[in-house]
């Protein structure tokens, strides 16, 4: 389990490894880059794909006190 703080990302730019990765937003909105493709998971989506496409996570919330 990750988690991703409000306006964070996993890493600076995409990154590729072996595996599988699945996930399940629990709450918020996470932006998923695989490839050049994004996708915007909402609370309750899930994706699954090869880990050795580069891939980013992002999550679009807002830090505390922002507007």
């Amino acid at each position: 389990m990750i988690r991703i703080e409000p306006g964070q990302d996993t890493s600076d730019g995409t990154v590729a490894h072996a595996g599988e990765e699945c996930g399940l937003v629990l709450r918020g909105t996470l932006e998923v880059q695989v490839g050049q493709e994004v996708y915007a998971l909402e609370e309750g989506d899930s994706i699954c794909f090869e880990s050795s496409v580069p891939h980013r996570l992002r999550n679009l919330g807002m830090n505390d006190g922002e507007s």
